[in-house]
């Protein structure tokens, strides 16, 4: 899990979180590892307020570094919403992919794929961590990051 900028300044007024780590999340799948992966978490928590994006990886395709560079977008009154996002090219390529795939291995649409996961604990847990934004309650917030986060490590191990 990656931290927004706002989190590391202690800001609520402009949040950037969803973005940031849908950004952070292409960029682990893409390089296998989380940006900022080397440093120190101080290290890292100072790169995340100073730098426009962590860096983003060399290989990635023109429409995948102008897809994160919206992600990393920190001025609310520049960042793109996530309607638009959803409709960014690079998007609207990777549903047709996924659309045309389904059809040649004759995979019924709206099926879920055979995963171990458990997806309706996983909306529970982003239930009860809005809720303790909208509360403020940093200590309960914290907690469930740190359970989430040891769950999740636990749970890739297994897989």
């Amino acid at each position: 899990m990656t931290l927004g900028s706002e989190f590391a300044l202690a800001s609520s007024s402009n949040i950037l979180l969803p973005y940031r780590s849908v950004g952070c999340t292409v960029i682990e799948l893409l390089e296998g590892r989380p940006p900022y992966h080397a440093l120190k978490p101080m290290q890292a928590l100072y790169r995340i307020v100073q730098d426009d994006s962590p860096p983003i990886p060399e290989g990635a395709s023109p429409i995948v570094k102008d897809f994160l560079y919206h992600c990393f977008q920190k001025d609310c009154n520049l960042r793109i919403s996530a309607k638009k996002l959803l409709r960014h090219p690079w998007m609207l390529s990777a549903k047709k992919q996924m659309a045309d795939g389904k059809r040649r291995s004759g995979e019924v649409q709206g099926s879920r794929p055979l995963s171990n996961y458990n997806f309706d604990e996983a909306v529970l847990k982003v239930q009860e961590w809005n809720e303790a934004l909208r509360c403020g309650s940093a200590a309960f917030l914290t907690y469930n990051i740190t359970e989430f986060l040891f769950s999740s490590s636990l749970a890739a191990f297994e897989t």
